[in-house]
């Protein structure tokens, strides 16, 4: 059944006239006007045909998917994902990451396709949730994968029980790269730069952790050369990343063709750019 309005509850319309209010009574008319939308909802007429390949199977990241009910059963994973990152780092007060969040309100619904008929404190909620989420998990693949484990997924090993880890693991890989399941690569820093003062967690590491995820899921051959650490963060969302880094470079009239690639994927070629990595295990305890 088509859906007739872009309100989801009762409260929807009232809070929509409150939001644009907001906006024009302080002159906000072109919030984030140069932000491309950047994580689209996938078209029925595309998704229909294979829901399971564009609709999120075990966990729900952002807006879209964060309420489903049959996949709100993972909530309790990502909030003692998001407690144990809050241990961690002991000077992160999550009001204060949950406020700071309020802030970019309108940059984080720029990003989105959908109009997001929620309020903006649940947003911001929502996204530091799933964001810490993110964040533990990409930092746990990243240093399983530079020990050159053969398997990374002891990353989900707190997800499920030993019989079903294997599937738990494939499927929250496969999850975290959906379009719908996006989290903007901003905010991901911003909230690392609320969590700790050293500039190289914010400028290597996080880029090191998303270069190093989109190395090992890529389902093709990385042919785009080195990428610097300092162009990641350029990219919309991890996915955006993944579809750069596999994009063929369109050579200029005089530019040599470039035999540069990224190596296979895997451990073996985890983390080969020339681009200084940093050390995340000797960064993240030193906030234990």
């Amino acid at each position: 059944m088509a859906l007739t309005s872009i309100f989801e509850s009762s409260d929807g319309e009232q809070r929509w006239i409150s939001q644009v209010s907001k906006i024009l009574q302080n002159h906000e008319t072109m919030v984030e006007i140069d932000l491309p939308v950047s994580i689209f909802r996938v078209p029925t007429n595309i998704s229909v045909f294979k829901p399971q390949a564009y609709t999120p199977q075990l966990i729900g990241l952002g807006p879209y998917h964060h309420f489903h009910p049959e996949l709100y059963e993972m909530e309790r994973y990502k909030l003692a994902s998001a407690s144990r990152l809050k241990k961690q780092i002991k000077s992160l007060e999550f009001k204060q990451l949950v406020d700071m969040i309020i802030e970019l309100e309108h940059k984080v619904r720029a990003c989105y396709h959908k109009y997001l008929d929620i309020e903006a404190e649940t947003l911001a909620w929502i996204m530091a949730i799933d964001g810490l989420f993110l964040l533990e998990f990409l930092h746990s693949f990243y240093i399983n994968m530079k020990e050159n484990m053969s398997s990374s997924t002891s990353t989900t090993a707190r997800l499920m029980d030993s019989a079903g880890r294997k599937l738990a693991h494939n499927g929250i890989l496969g999850d975290i790269m959906m379009l719908e399941n996006q989290i903007p690569i901003f905010l991901l820093s911003k909230i690392l730069s609320i969590q700790c003062s050293l500039p190289d967690v914010e400028d290597n590491l996080l880029p090191s952790m998303l270069v190093g995820f989109c190395e090992a899921l890529s389902p093709l051959k990385l042919i785009k050369e080195d990428l610097p650490l300092s162009q990641v963060s350029e990219h919309a969302h991890l996915l955006d990343l993944l579809y750069h880094m596999t994009l063929p470079k369109i050579e200029g009239p005089h530019d040599p063709p470039s035999n540069n690639t990224y190596g296979n994927m895997g451990s073996s070629s985890f983390g080969t750019s020339s681009s200084p990595r940093l050390d995340s295990s000797k960064v993240w305890s030193g906030f234990r």
